[in-house]
């Protein structure tokens, strides 16, 4: 299914192209072009795969979000002194 969107992409005319009046610029391709691609180029550029170093990373990143998510309020509320809130 994604090499065919991909195939099809790559057939169809580009829609990032930016209109000055006078001539179409595709921008990313003027400063981002590497030169044409095959699509099974980019078929294989891709890389879904998901092993153990991938699972560490992704665990790592969400428990480190969530922690920070908690301590900053919980820091926060504590320099607000909550005796004083509370009187």
């Amino acid at each position: 299914m994604v090499e065919q969107d991909i195939i099809r992409q790559m057939n169809e005319p580009s829609s990032a192209n930016f209109n000055d009046g006078e001539a179409e610029t595709n921008w990313f391709l003027l400063f981002f072009d590497q030169g044409p691609m095959s699509a099974e180029e980019v078929i294989a550029a891709f890389d879904t795969s998901l092993n153990a170093v991938t699972l560490v990373i992704f665990l790592t990143a969400s428990m480190s979000s969530a922690l920070l998510a908690t301590v900053v309020p919980i820091l926060y509320i504590m320099r607000l002194d909550p005796k004083k809130i509370l009187m």
